[in-house]
């Protein structure tokens, strides 16, 4: 099973005031992801992502950003893992995620998107 590509989602204050320090630090926002009125970005640094959020989830968490995440919901659900949230899993395309805790409380995402167009 691979659970896809891995970055850390923070939960940020102000939006603006985070966005300029993380650029001091030579991340750029994705201007095909999210967006200052939308209250989020994906930050990229070569190899290297990092989302903001404001106001949006209660807690600092890790995001797994995959192509398949009905097929991990259905492999974990299968392991008998504990679902806590669930959108959209059950439909057939679009995006989707869920999350769950892990054994101390650290939430993680599994995260699909829509696919753009080219």
């Amino acid at each position: 099973m691979d659970p896809g590509k891995l970055y850390l989602a923070l939960q940020v204050a102000d939006l603006n005031r985070s966005l300029a320090f993380y650029r001091q630090l030579g991340f750029e926002p994705d201007p095909r992801q999210g967006g200052i009125e939308q209250k989020w970005l994906l930050l990229h640094c070569k190899d290297m992502t990092l989302a903001l959020f404001q106001d949006m989830f209660p807690r600092d968490m890790l995001v797994f950003e995959s192509d398949h995440v009905r097929e991990l919901y259905r492999d974990l659900q299968a392991k008998g893992l504990s679902i806590d949230v669930a959108v959209n899993i059950e439909g057939h395309s679009g995006a989707c995620h869920f999350a769950l805790l892990d054994p101390d409380g650290h939430p993680l995402l599994f995260d699909q998107r829509e696919k753009k167009s080219s």
